[in-house]
């Protein structure tokens, strides 16, 4: 079997992801930012493959609505908030 990583489709929607998501992702813009940003959009693309991976693994259990609540938080909201939280240490700093 080959992994996830190995598969063309695979890397072409995590660029795909990447991409929309550094586009769209504001917090992640700031000139005080010490993440690249592109290493975030890579981490929020990889993670939400994996996380679409599991669920469909898994049935498709929970719900979508659910899913989408879990990726929000678990994902977007986690990776905003340690990026903000990351440049206001280095503010301090």
């Amino acid at each position: 079997m080959r992994s996830r990583l190995e598969l063309p489709t695979t890397v072409t929607l995590e660029k795909a992801i990447a991409a929309i998501f550094l586009w769209t992702c504001a917090p992640l813009k700031q000139a005080n930012n010490p993440v690249a940003v592109e290493i975030a959009a890579n981490h929020v693309a990889t993670s939400l493959l994996s996380l679409i991976e599991w669920w469909l693994e898994n049935k498709m259990a929970p719900p979508p609505a659910q899913m989408g609540k879990i990726y929000k938080g678990l994902i977007i909201d986690s990776t905003v908030e340690a990026v903000i939280s990351l440049s206001l240490g280095m503010a301090g700093a």
